[in-house]
């Protein structure tokens, strides 16, 4: 019996008589219906043999080579055993082939008992170099492989996708050609899907997968690297995003040299370089490796907790809801420009020159700043301990003043109050609050600005915006009171789908402490501006959940590899030979 993969293996089977002989009965129930015996496939690790494919399939093709011989005429040559008995043929094992092309030119059919597959490394194998794998796929190339394209994809449609916020369905509906086409970036993505850098515990030359400049747009999904990912597209169209990558320990690096950069997600525990003068993003990883930056002056590092080594090199970036742990080092040499929002410091930030715009809402370690550094840095009061050197660079220690507010929802329920819902709310009051926020209280608020909590009887909605002085906090609950008791406040919150007919205020107050108790993060922009506040919190969170969500659609849906939430875990063997592994999804 031949199965394709697990579940294909549990619903297929054999039906013998009562000599032991195999049956045209092709499920238990026609086999029960003949009297035959059905014995069910059962789907195992054979880890003493999954070493390669050779070993895998019993070390011999003339253990694995089956023909029909016999069968009637114009039947063909059936390729199972039913099939080949159905048309009075024999179907038996064919011991002269000891090659595969032996087996083919007799007219054989492969019979494994055994799937050969990528997938997660079996503990105990022993081979002699790596390579790059792809799940279920058997085209090996050796230890390098380079990307190539026979035309530019661009990511404009893309990004247009994204930025009017079409669903994966909607997006593919009306650009079928751009997405599902063989020579667009269906054709493209299927070489990037969970592919896999495995680097032998014997190497001695380190596997590597190569994107050139014939590439312009190409998405990865869920790669895992323990060699090097070598990213050069097209100079002027080139963008290469990656999402939810893993970069081992033991990997030598992902290099990006050119055109658009983009990792959403996932952990590196390696090296990453991105060594471009175009646009870069790093958005939600897991860092406690090492991520540099050269060139790039449109940087963005958003939502990263960073345990490792983060270094800037005459670049200039802004820096988003980031949390540098106690082993966690950033570093910025060079003429950088630094723009820094929502920053928690547990460990050591060292800025030897450039300019600099900060807000550190909790610093318990340590910031160096260096004599010829410009600029302010703000620290927020929401923990103590640090220590800040200020070089050339202005400190302001600034502490949060709340304006609190709680009011009454007519026309929906506590549980209508999702996630999504909450979120939503907050750009409402973010927007109505005006020009409080920040260190200077004269920047505009944005949603995660805003804390809340939701009463289970009734809806009451107390939130809290956070300000950094009385006069300004004031000015807030002013402005809100007046804002809610207006049909303005209902008609804004129908317009994001939040379906009130009403809305009273109950209480409101300024103080030192929020009264909402749960939701967003707290904090300021240190006088960035609404351009950059807007751009960078707002549109950025919206974009790279778009992005991750359409591409995971993209794959998902379109891939014969889908239904996982990584599906490499799924697999139970290993292409362990020489070289590398890549191959491309069905996309008929």
């Amino acid at each position: 019996m031949s199965a394709s993969n697990e579940d294909d293996c549990k619903n297929k089977g054999v039906c013998l008589d009562g000599s032991g002989n195999p049956t045209t009965s092709m499920d238990s129930n026609s086999c029960a219906t003949s009297s035959g015996t059905w014995t069910a496939g059962v789907f195992a690790v054979d880890s003493a043999n999954a070493n390669n494919e050779y070993a895998c399939h019993g070390n011999s093709w003339a253990k694995s080579c089956y023909r029909c011989t016999g069968n009637s005429a114009n039947s063909g040559s059936p390729d199972d055993a039913p099939n080949c008995i159905r048309h009075g043929g024999t179907w038996a094992l064919y011991a002269a082939s000891t090659t595969e092309s032996l087996c083919e030119a007799a007219g054989g059919h492969s019979a494994f008992t055994n799937t050969f597959e990528g997938g997660q490394t079996v503990a105990g194998a022993s081979v002699a170099d790596g390579g790059i794998m792809q799940v279920g796929m058997d085209c090996s190339t050796g230890p390098s492989h380079t990307l190539e394209a026979e035309s530019c994809i661009k990511d404009t449609t893309f990004d247009a996708d994204i930025d009017a916020g079409t669903t994966g369905s909607a997006a593919f509906a009306a650009n079928l050609n751009y997405y599902n086409s063989n020579s667009g970036m269906n054709g493209l993505a299927s070489m990037t899907t969970y592919p896999y850098v495995v680097k032998a515990a014997t190497v001695t030359a380190s596997p590597n997968l190569a994107v050139d400049s014939s590439i312009c747009f190409l998405p990865f999904l869920r790669p895992k690297n323990e060699g090097t990912l070598f990213i050069s597209p097209d100079a002027t169209y080139g963008h290469v995003l990656i999402t939810e990558p893993r970069n081992y320990a033991a990997a030598d690096k992902i290099l990006f040299s050119s055109g658009k950069a983009s990792i959403l997600g996932g952990t590196n525990a390696g090296d990453i370089e991105f060594a471009t003068d175009k646009q870069v993003r790093l958005w939600g990883i897991v860092n406690s490796g090492s991520v540099k930056f050269t060139l790039s002056q449109n940087i963005v590092i958003g939502d990263v907790t960073n345990s490792g080594s983060i270094v800037m090199t005459g670049t200039k970036q802004a820096i988003v809801s980031v949390t540098n742990e106690a082993t966690g080092t950033v570093v910025g040499n060079g003429a950088g420009a630094y723009y820094v929002y929502n920053v928690v410091n547990k460990g050591t930030i060292t800025i030897n020159e450039g300019t600099v715009d900060a807000m550190i809402k909790c610093n318990s370690g340590t910031i160096t700043l260096g004599a010829g550094v410009t600029g302010t840095v703000t620290i927020g009061n929401e923990c103590t301990g640090g220590t800040i050197t200020a070089g050339g660079a202005t400190v302001v220690n600034a502490v949060a003043t709340y304006a609190s507010v709680t009011i009454s929802l007519d026309g929906v329920t506590a549980a209508d109050f999702t996630t999504d819902v909450q979120n939503s709310f907050k750009e409402v009051v973010a927007t109505a609050a005006g020009s409080v926020c920040g260190a200077d209280g004269a920047s505009s608020c944005a949603p995660s600005d805003v804390s809340l909590t939701v009463a289970r009887r009734g809806v009451k909605v107390s939130y809290s915006i956070q300000t950094y002085s009385d006069t300004s906090a004031s000015a807030a609950v002013t402005t809100l009171n007046t804002y809610m008791a207006s049909n303005q406040f209902v008609t804004d919150l129908n317009s994001k789908s939040i379906a009130a007919s009403g809305a009273s205020v109950v209480s409101s107050m300024t103080g030192s402490t929020p009264e909402a108790s749960g939701g967003g993060a707290t904090s300021s922009d240190s006088g960035m501006g609404v351009g950059v506040l807007i751009v960078i919190i707002v549109v950025a969170l919206v974009v790279v959940v778009a992005i991750v969500g359409l591409v995971l659609y993209f794959v998902v849906f379109k891939s014969s590899e889908s239904s996982a939430d990584d599906k490499t875990e799924e697999q139970v063997m290993v292409s362990m030979s020489p070289g590398i592994t890549m191959g491309k999804h069905d996309t008929k």
